[in-house]
């Protein structure tokens, strides 16, 4: 069934968008107007609240709303903190979807109460933009403030006027003394990282030098030739050490890539875009509303 569900819903397009007009409803301008608005709030609160129109529903607005949201990964994967606000031309429908982790914050009457009292009055009278952005703003209003927070200072206490004491003459002296103690920490690193990788070439040719079976070498390893002079080099020797190296490196970027695909692909949802789309899921949680 999900997989019949999933061949109707459209796929999360590339780059994406907070605002995703398929059906047509807004002009450029108002498009960019409304994904700036959306991309400003979640940078602020960390919540996502996306956008999306449609010419028609494959299914009913409630399950259409539902797969689009879980198909998308809409909000974060752990919060759980995305809205989806979806309409339909044909039908006249809009809903209103909560992720699991807002439901308790935007409830499914305000959720009500938003599309009757500010969306579908705007729809009928073919003012989408306004409907869209009054209706993201009252969203904004209940999952946070957007207006940032200002912290109220008491009002001060006045005092008999002092004569001011100058500040002590502060003497700087530039010397070893006054480094800056985490450029001289990470120049210790990058120096103990030059020694360790010089030791790891020194031992392997060492190492490679004193075998008592030394044959002929090559970047492969020994063969069954007799030694010679071009293969017994420094050089020789530098360019084993140098394989050697480029499979340690190999696997050390390789491991860490597959584990993080893994987890990326089975644990943070099959959709992947970024910014509001974190693989958030909702339980179905909103209203809808006919305009």
């Amino acid at each position: 069934m999900a997989q019949r569900y999933s061949s109707y819903i459209k796929d999360l397009p590339r780059p994406a968008r907070e605002v995703n007009d398929f059906g047509d409803f807004l002009t450029y301008r108002e498009r960019n107007n409304l994904e700036t608005q959306l991309i400003s709030y979640r940078k602020k609160t960390g919540n996502s609240i996306v956008i999306i129109t449609l010419s028609t529903l494959p299914f009913s607005i409630k399950e259409t709303s539902l797969q689009y949201f879980n198909k998308w990964g809409i909000g974060d994967l752990f919060d759980n903190n995305g809205v989806l606000l979806l309409v339909s031309r044909y039908p006249r429908r809009v809903r209103i979807t909560t992720g699991s982790g807002i439901d308790d914050i935007l409830t499914d009457n305000d959720c009500q109460r938003i599309i009757d009292e500010t969306i579908v009055p705007s729809f009928k009278e073919r003012m989408f933009y306004t409907g869209l952005k009054e209706g993201v703003d009252n969203i904004e209003a209940i999952l946070g403030d957007r207006a940032p927070y200002t912290v109220q200072h008491p009002a001060p206490v006045t005092t008999a006027p002092q004569t001011p004491t100058p500040p002590p003459q502060q003497i700087i002296t530039y010397g070893p003394d006054n480094i800056d103690e985490s450029n001289s920490e990470t120049l210790r690193w990058v120096i103990w990282g030059i020694i360790l990788f010089v030791v790891v070439i020194w031992l392997r040719i060492r190492y490679l030098k004193r075998r008592p079976d030394a044959k002929t070498f090559s970047a492969e390893g020994f063969s069954d030739a007799p030694p010679s002079e071009t293969t017994k080099t420094f050089l020789g020797y530098l360019i084993a050490t140098g394989w050697a190296l480029f499979w340690v490196l190999k696997f050390a970027v390789m491991v860490p890539v597959f584990i993080f695909s893994f987890i990326a692909r089975f644990f943070g949802g099959s959709s992947r875009g970024g910014g509001s789309y974190g693989g958030g899921r909702s339980s179905g949680g909103g209203a809808s509303g006919s305009w």
